[in-house]
């Protein structure tokens, strides 16, 4: 039998943005022991707050051992595991296999296995992604020429293979072994909230123009002028609606460090997250959460499959595409009740779905079945 610490106790590969933070945080009030570790590949930027950080090891090709030692001398420590993303693979010489030796080693620990899809090549091949939206996604996708479905398939093998629970946020429907949609994506609703002290640093000019914020983290993703947000479209329809006399402007940040971004949001009346990839990102649910009208365009089917997945009740998100942004922005501005009635409905809904108080004791429960 398992002791108590080693029961609970859990190890999260790389963090979800802040969001696997604020599972740290509340697992260890539980009494868990909740630890994260972090590889080099991890953007500083995102790292919520760094002294949190169990421990950091640079992979590198030269370097895969030592984070292949770190797992092997400290995985009998944890029940579980979570990894964010594809799981370094050190099975290169079983490509056709679907065999990974670490993974092998951790299940040999009874150690379980989880797995946070870190994007949609992380689900699905490039050859059954681009069906949606009839290829408008991977179409806007600067990473499109690079997303290789011999890495897609060898890790869809893998973690059909390995994972015991497979995390599904709800847009799509479980399509591969051991995928469960639970209400993953979680806040600290004191730490976000609209009453938030914003430091003198971070703190906008006076001024009672209309703040449209778009903040777009896109690494990866904006070769050859492509973006999966339409951050253009958002550009020109701001751009018209200035021209056209309203008091507005359009703020956009690109470099702010996760754990500051917070202060740049509960500043704006509106926030603006994608046009084109069809669901939520972290901008959309930390604007709810800090209760600010969200604009985000939702592909029908995914969003049909979510709120009937996880029973919602309220859906605060106001929906645009690159063809309706201006009409939307335009029929907003002149209709403030309208923003006020947004922002209302998008507290309403991160108390219902976004708090981490909930949401981790229900993530417990599912750790308690596998």
């Amino acid at each position: 039998m398992l002791s108590k610490n080693r029961a609970q106790s859990i190890l999260f590969v790389n963090p979800d943005y802040h969001c696997t933070f604020f599972y740290k945080q509340e697992l260890d009030k539980l009494e868990w022991r909740a630890d994260i570790l972090v590889l080099d590949s991890y953007p500083d930027k995102y790292l919520y707050d760094a002294k949190k950080v169990f421990k950091t090891y640079k992979i590198t090709s030269k370097s895969y051992i030592n984070y292949f030692f770190w797992i092997l001398c400290n995985i009998f420590k944890y029940k579980y595991i979570v990894f964010y993303g594809k799981p370094k693979d050190f099975g290169s010489f079983f490509p056709k296999s679907g065999i990974e030796p670490l993974l092998a080693i951790i299940k040999f620990f009874r150690t379980k296995i989880v797995y946070l899809p870190a994007g949609c090549n992380d689900e699905f091949t490039k050859k059954e992604f681009i069906k949606f939206d009839f290829g408008n996604v991977c179409g806007n996708c600067g990473f499109f020429d690079k997303c290789n479905d011999k890495i897609n398939e060898r890790n869809l093998q893998i973690i059909n293979r390995y994972a015991h629970l497979i995390i599904s946020s709800g847009f799509t429907k479980p399509q591969i072994k051991n995928q469960k949609i639970i209400k993953w994506k979680s806040f600290d609703l004191d730490a976000f909230n609209p009453n938030i002290k914003v430091p003198n640093s971070y703190l906008f000019p006076k001024s009672n123009k209309f703040k449209i914020l778009h903040s777009a983290s896109l690494e990866g993703r904006d070769f050859n002028g492509k973006n999966i947000k339409g951050s253009h479209y958002i550009s020109a329809a701001v751009e018209r609606l200035i021209g056209e006399g309203f008091n507005c402007e359009l703020i956009r940040t690109t470099d702010v460090d996760s754990v500051n971004m917070k202060y740049i949001q509960v500043q704006s009346d509106l926030i603006i997250d994608q046009l084109i990839y069809g669901h939520w990102g972290s901008t959309s649910l930390e604007g709810i959460a800090l209760g600010k009208p969200v604009i985000c365009y939702f592909n029908k089917e995914w969003k049909e499959n979510y709120i009937d997945a996880l029973n919602i009740q309220v859906w605060p998100f106001i929906e645009a595409d690159t063809y309706s942004i201006y009409t939307v922005l335009r029929n907003l501005l002149i209709n403030p009740d309208e923003l006020k009635r947004y922002s209302e409905m998008s507290l309403d809904f991160a108390h219902k779905y976004l708090d981490i108080k909930v949401n981790a004791k229900e993530f417990i429960e599912v750790l308690g079945k596998l």
